[in-house]
C-alpha cells in the first residue's frame, strides 16, 4: 500500500489527494456498492484473487480503491463472469 504525504509530513486529504493524482478514489463501501456486494467483500477480494487493484492508504485508517484500477480489472475480466 502507498502512504500519501504532504509536504510537511501531514496526510494528504481526499480533496487534496483527488486533486494531486487527478484521480476518483472510492470507499470499500463505494466498491461493493458497484459490484452489488457486501462491504467486506472487496477486501476478501484482496486475499483471493491476486489480479483485483489494491487500495492506496490516504491516511492511518484510510484506504480508497483509484477507480481507474477498478475499471482496468473490470475490463481485463473474461466476459460473463461475474465479480
Amino acid at each position: 500500500m502507498i502512504e500519501t504525504q504532504g509536504r510537511s509530513g501531514d496526510f494528504l486529504t481526499g480533496r487534496e489527494v483527488s486533486h494531486h493524482f487527478g484521480a476518483v478514489f472510492l470507499s470499500d463501501r463505494q466498491v461493493a456498492a458497484r459490484y452489488s456486494v457486501h462491504h467486506l467483500t472487496p477486501r476478501r477480494w484482496l486475499k483471493s484473487d491476486p489480479t483485483f487493484p489494491q487500495p492506496i492508504r490516504l491516511t492511518p485508517g484510510c484506504v480508497r480503491w483509484k477507480l481507474s484500477d477498478l475499471e482496468a480489472w473490470e475490463a481485463a475480466q473474461p466476459v460473463g463472469v461475474a465479480a
